[in-house]
């Protein structure tokens, strides 16, 4: 049986994957690996006033990978559960954020 990815997820192609693969089989941190993307490719079109803010998402979203990863390497349920909670609270920073961009018409 092949394993299946988060929606097409193209990481998976990397040398990097292959090599360091435990926590990348996780959907949600392939999920939030393509976020993290996204949010780069979007902010390089951001005008040079909003830099601080795009700064912030891209540390918002590489951020919410970073838990996800980490809690997984610790080896124990809770720490795990503990840094997914991180997680979510990066994601819900990276949702006001997008508000904002919204806000200003950006």
């Amino acid at each position: 049986m092949a394993k299946q990815g988060y929606k097409g997820y193209q990481g998976d192609q990397t040398q990097t994957y292959r090599k360091l693969y435990g926590y990348k089989n996780l959907l949600a941190w392939q999920a939030t690996d393509e976020l993290a993307a996204r949010v780069h490719k979007l902010t390089t079109r951001f005008h040079s006033r909003y830099y601080k803010l795009a700064n912030q998402m891209l540390g918002s979203a590489s951020s919410a990978k970073a838990n996800i990863a980490e809690g997984y390497c610790r080896n124990a349920l809770g720490d795990y559960i503990r840094f997914c909670e991180i997680a979510r609270g990066s994601l819900g920073e990276l949702g006001s954020q997008i508000q904002d961009c919204a806000n200003d018409g950006g």
